[in-house]
């Protein structure tokens, strides 16, 4: 008889757990790392909290300006005579008081030029041309209008558009 063989059998060895051998360094670098995140975060906040309290420090100082030289102007306007206009030159437009009721104005941008009167009656203004050159004026401005005294904005604003437009509209 045969001695029997021996059976061979090839199984594939278990897995043993890996042990690392740096995991403390790991785990006291995560640690660090989370120690330097809140350090950032703390930073971060510091920051913003120094940005809020110098922006509230310049806003306090733009105000404390803007108060200085509303209380300035006002002690201005307190000692201007009361018969001196405050828009004397508005946007190149000359105002003056010839008598009480009639205002002489003249605008004079480059080299075009108008000079008009209004005289205040009742509830409404007279407008009257005396001078004007370098301009195309529409033909209503050559003669007297009346108009309300509600309507000077729209008066005005036709009289700066003949100024800017080449060609007057007539609306």
């Amino acid at each position: 008889m045969k001695t029997p063989r021996k059976r061979i059998c090839f199984k594939t060895p278990k897995r043993k757990p890996i042990k690392n051998t740096k995991s403390f360094s790991i785990e006291s670098k995560s640690y660090l790392s989370q120690d330097s995140s809140q350090y950032h975060k703390n930073k971060i906040i510091a920051d913003k909290e120094n940005i809020e309290t110098r922006l509230e420090l310049e806003v306090a100082q733009t105000e404390e300006k803007l108060i200085q030289a509303y209380i300035e102007e006002n002690k201005f306007l307190r000692e201007i005579n009361s018969d001196v206009l405050l828009f004397k030159k508005f946007l190149g437009l000359e105002i003056k008081i010839l008598d009480v009721g009639l205002y002489e104005f003249s605008q004079r941008i480059d080299s075009r030029f108008i000079k008009f009167t209004l005289l205040e009656e009742d509830d409404s203004l007279v407008y009257k041309l005396i001078d004007c050159f370098g301009l195309e004026l529409a033909g209503f401005f050559m003669e007297k209008i009346v108009f309300k005294k509600t309507d000077i904005f729209k008066f005005f604003y036709k009289i700066f558009e003949m100024f800017l437009m080449k060609e007057c509209k007539i609306d």
